[in-house]
């Protein structure tokens, strides 16, 4: 189902090398990589010739012009099944190594942090309030300034 407006588009992912179809009437070069590899395109990085080329129509036309004389383009990104959630602390990766029963280990402590936190930021709001009423207490012997 090749558009008869779509170039060929030279590319190497780490040791993967393959020519992905851009049409770019339809889309940047960027989107046509993203879906070739996986990779989502805002942690997309495409680079030829030691330049980076942006997300536009008019960087896709010149990374297609480029690749017409046979320059490859790098890809450089994580896959979406590869991408890091966030940061993890040592101790949660080091217990997501564990045999048998780390990965679910790990899984608990996340999920009895995010408990613990919840129940932190309930005991704030409580404190707070107390905080307040005490102040209004101690505030209603004050004379009003009459």
């Amino acid at each position: 189902s090749s558009s008869p407006m779509a170039a060929v588009l030279l590319v190497k992912w780490g040791k993967e090398a393959d020519a992905v179809e851009v049409d770019p009437a339809q889309e940047t070069a960027h989107d046509a990589v993203s879906r070739r590899f996986d990779i989502p395109a805002s942690r997309l990085s495409l680079v030829c010739r030691g330049r980076k080329y942006g997300d536009s129509a008019d960087e896709t036309r010149a990374l297609l012009a480029l690749s017409a004389q046979g320059h490859q383009t790098f890809v450089m990104g994580t896959r979406n099944a590869e991408q890091l959630d966030r940061p993890r602390s040592l101790f949660l990766v080091t217990l997501s190594r564990v045999p048998l029963l780390g990965a679910f280990a790990a899984r608990c402590a996340v999920l009895a942090a995010r408990f613990a936190h919840r129940l932190w930021l309930r005991f704030l709001d409580r404190l707070q309030a107390t905080v307040h009423l005490v102040g209004f207490f101690f505030a209603s012997f004050l004379p009003n300034g009459h």
